[in-house]
């Protein structure tokens, strides 16, 4: 028995609709890889302490605040962080002093900060590299 015409066209348009399902999945499945992987690269966070006093880093995520680390009076020191979120602000505990935060700074996975910290503290300076 022969299928009619339209029978053959609708069965082309079910075959069609299927393949541009499968690849439509298919981008997503990737995509959603892909930012999954990028998310577990790490942020490095280099601190130039151009001050006398030592300071205590702190990342500011959102809500969360996590300890980066120490850096002495006129020293650097070089710090990774788990990426959590897109933006962060830098706060500054100075030994025997008050904190001091950078204006927020945006960030990806994977990038490269530079805190430089003057002679005045409060001038504080993120570079996103």
């Amino acid at each position: 028995m022969r299928r009619s015409t339209i029978e053959r066209t609708a069965a082309g348009w079910r075959g069609a609709l299927l393949i541009v399902l499968a690849i439509g999945v298919t981008a997503c499945t990737t995509r959603s890889r892909r930012a999954q992987q990028n998310a577990y690269q790490p942020i490095t966070v280099q601190v130039e302490n151009q001050n006398f006093n030592d300071v205590t880093v702190y990342l500011l995520w959102r809500s969360d605040r996590r300890r980066l680390g120490s850096v002495g009076g006129h020293s650097r020191a070089t710090f990774t962080s788990e990426w959590y979120a897109p933006d962060l602000v830098v706060e500054l505990d100075v030994l025997a002093g008050s904190r001091v935060r950078s204006d927020r700074v945006p960030v990806n996975p994977g990038d490269r900060l530079i805190v430089e910290i003057p002679s005045q503290i409060e001038r504080v300076r993120v570079i996103r590299r």
